[in-house]
């Protein structure tokens, strides 16, 4: 599972922690709800989330770091920045079910260093993932199980990781893959209920009165490590 900037630094891939005020659900109009702002607790980083017209994820800015998010038909390029320097530029391709199909990663500061990641999905599951560099080291094969709408491990050569889930609750909005996606720019993993974690570690989620996740926790080893803070808009 390829991990994102500093959410992705909790997952080798959140605390007893409040909640930001959240938005009431109509009795009769379901809510419409997206992530505004994550807060890491520990370091005290706050990032800020933008969305364009369409209600896709535009900008993410947190400090210095700057992801900008560009949309058209089936990709997204999405470019990283610090303290105005441009690091790296991601373009990810996809199908017609919107999950990435094509992810190369380019590395400008060198302007040739790259690696790219190509998904094989069956019914809207990912099965399997190719992975090439620049550099021409061996390619690296991924591939995915699944067990009740979930996926449940990826194994590479002699390397398994195996994911557990929530399965008294739905996948929904703020839980840890969701941000993940959300921040990476594009979709690999739709599954059926919310995520727990991976081998050993764990996310504990924490819900507001109007039943969003407004907390989350990481803990290693059954410690509490990161915690992440929710703010969301509702239209």
């Amino acid at each position: 599972m390829q991990k994102i900037w500093w959410i992705g630094a909790m997952l080798p891939v959140l605390l007893g922690v409040g909640a930001f005020s959240g938005c009431k659900k109509n009795a009769d109009v379901k809510a419409m709800c997206r992530v505004m702002a994550i807060y890491n607790v520990q370091d005290s980083i706050s990032e800020s989330l933008t969305y364009d017209s369409q209600g896709r994820l535009s900008v993410v800015a947190a400090g210095n770091q700057l992801y900008t998010y560009e949309h058209s038909d089936h990709q997204t390029i999405i470019t990283y920045y610090s303290a105005g320097l441009l690091i790296s530029k991601t373009t990810a391709f996809t199908n017609q079910d919107l999950l990435a199909v094509d992810v190369r990663v380019e590395n400008t500061q060198t302007g040739i260093a790259w690696i790219n990641y190509a998904n094989e999905y069956e019914e809207g599951r990912i099965i399997r993932t190719t992975t090439t560099y620049s550099d021409h080291r061996p390619t690296m094969v991924t591939t995915y199980q699944w067990t009740d709408g979930n996926m449940t491990a990826s194994i590479t050569g002699a390397d398994t990781t195996r994911f557990s889930y929530y399965t008294d609750k739905p996948s929904q909005v703020g839980d840890y893959l969701s941000l993940a996606q959300l921040t990476l720019g594009y979709e690999q993993y739709r599954v059926k209920n919310l995520f727990k974690g991976q081998d050993n570690i764990s996310f504990v989620y924490a819900w507001g009165s109007d039943g969003k996740i407004s907390a989350l926790k990481e803990t290693m080893d059954g410690n509490d490590v990161a915690g992440l803070l929710l703010q969301y808009q509702c239209n």
